[in-house]
């Protein structure tokens, strides 16, 4: 999880358009996607994919769908897309009386 805070030191360094929020919001999606793709197992002798708890052994037959330095820039992916496409609020600089 620790490549996922970088790749938002990274989004809030070089893309200046980006708020906190938006930061924030990918941040959250990018841990969460990365949790996701870790659960997902591939059975070898059915060839199937199904979602499987990371905390229990694996069934027999079968493996983790992604290995795992390809959670990195699936991570890294999604913070910096998130980061880009959520609407961040500008707010003006007139004062409104």
């Amino acid at each position: 999880m620790i490549n996922v805070f970088k790749i938002l030191f990274i989004l809030l360094l070089f893309f200046k358009r980006v708020s906190g929020n938006a930061a924030f919001v990918g941040l959250i999606l990018g841990m969460i996607v990365v949790f996701l793709a870790d659960s997902i197992f591939y059975n070898h002798v059915t060839d199937s994919y199904f979602f499987h708890s990371t905390f229990i052994t694996s069934p027999e037959n079968s493996g983790k769908a992604f290995a795992f330095l390809w959670l990195n820039p699936l991570g890294a992916a999604t913070v910096v897309l998130t980061g880009l496409i959520y609407p961040s609020s500008q707010k003006s600089d007139k004062l409104v009386a």
